[in-house]
């Protein structure tokens, strides 16, 4: 089962799943595709772009 946290920018989302993965031991805490993809190298735009996010969607599709 896959547990996944969607909202707005800087509202605790990331917070909030680190907090719960802690309680959940059988689960593995994946970091949002915005940060991988950042992580392996992609250089997104000052504005995000479409191609900013399409690019995180296939990410996350993968």
């Amino acid at each position: 089962m896959r547990i996944a946290f969607t909202g707005s920018h800087r509202v605790g989302k990331t917070t909030l799943a680190e907090d719960i993965a802690e309680s959940l031991p059988d689960y593995e805490f994946i970091i949002e595709p915005y940060l991988q993809l950042e992580e392996e190298g992609y250089l997104f735009s000052e504005i995000p772009t479409l191609e900013d996010y399409i690019e995180q969607f296939n990410f996350s599709v993968d």
